[in-house]
């Protein structure tokens, strides 16, 4: 079972979409987006993936209202944890929720590590031009695959 990561796209539908072709090639039909994505178009490039966004601090536009600030929700067994990533009472709060992963977005930075036995994924952000990758997990062997767009 696999699920892609997103965060931080901030209206880079062009890559969006390349990521999401990469995806359907890949198999993947579940994505995560840790916010930021900015305008409200970009929503529409999901269609036909189930999703799991958060709001950002940069989604403002009205149609992100109704998304949360962090979400939780199981997949392929495994309990995930997702916020923006600017509350860092949130992050201290999952580390002892008993989530298998915390996706994070906000510093731009790649980030994939294990603190108190939880792993916390950020995916970075496609501002960086020199590493825009597409993440996806695969959640029965926990390996975190990447593809450069």
């Amino acid at each position: 079972m696999k699920i892609g990561i997103f965060a931080d796209t901030h209206d880079d539908i062009i890559s969006l979409c390349k990521a999401l072709y990469i995806l359907k090639n890949e198999g993947v039909k579940d994505v995560i987006h840790a916010g930021d994505f900015c305008g409200s178009f970009m929503l529409n490039a999901f269609e036909g993936f189930n999703t799991y966004f958060v709001r950002g601090n940069n989604d403002v536009d009205d149609e992100f209202k109704k998304l949360n600030r962090e979400i939780t929700f199981e997949f392929g067994g495994k309990k995930f944890f997702v916020y923006h990533g600017v509350a860092p009472s949130s992050l201290k709060d999952a580390l002892n929720g008993g989530y298998d992963y915390i996706v994070k977005g906000h510093s731009h930075r790649f980030v994939d590590k294990v603190e108190n036995g939880v792993r916390i994924i950020n995916p970075g952000s496609f501002v960086n031009m020199y590493d825009k990758k597409v993440y996806f997990l695969d959640v029965v062997t926990g390996k975190l695959n990447s593809i450069f767009l």
